[in-house]
């Protein structure tokens, strides 16, 4: 049990800091926060959100480097599930569209509860800064 889930966290880590053949630049929490927090607010349709109000990449950055164990967990978590579920580790970090991001994200409502946590630790980091 213990061998397994260091292997996961072993495996997240790598899918993380890996790099794309074609040279592009490595995956990173930051830009999986930021892509996360535009596919939240992608979810709350407006007129109750409109997400150009939001400073995405500030609020993605800011929930990142305040190191809340809350906010890598749930990277962990849909890190581990986009794999998985058959997607690119890479396109963690590019706008999250298409029928299978969406399918995951129905299929796994912890998933969405994830993205909330980031929404929540990005509200708590730049309160706090």
């Amino acid at each position: 049990m213990i061998y397994s889930l260091w292997c996961n966290r072993l495996l997240v880590m790598w899918i993380i800091h890996r790099l794309d053949p074609l040279g592009a630049p490595p995956v990173n929490h930051a830009m999986i926060a930021a892509e996360a927090l535009r596919y939240r607010l992608k979810l709350v349709k407006s007129p109750l959100v409109q997400s150009d109000e939001w400073k995405v990449e500030e609020l993605a950055v800011a929930s990142v480097t305040a190191a809340d164990p809350e906010v890598d967990g749930a990277i962990r978590r849909i890190a581990e599930s986009w794999v998985k579920a058959g997607l690119e580790p890479t396109d963690l970090c590019v706008p999250w569209s298409g029928p299978l991001v969406d399918q995951l994200f129905e299929k796994r409502p912890d998933l969405v509860d994830a993205l909330d946590d980031i929404l929540r630790g990005a509200n708590r980091a730049s309160r706090a800064a």
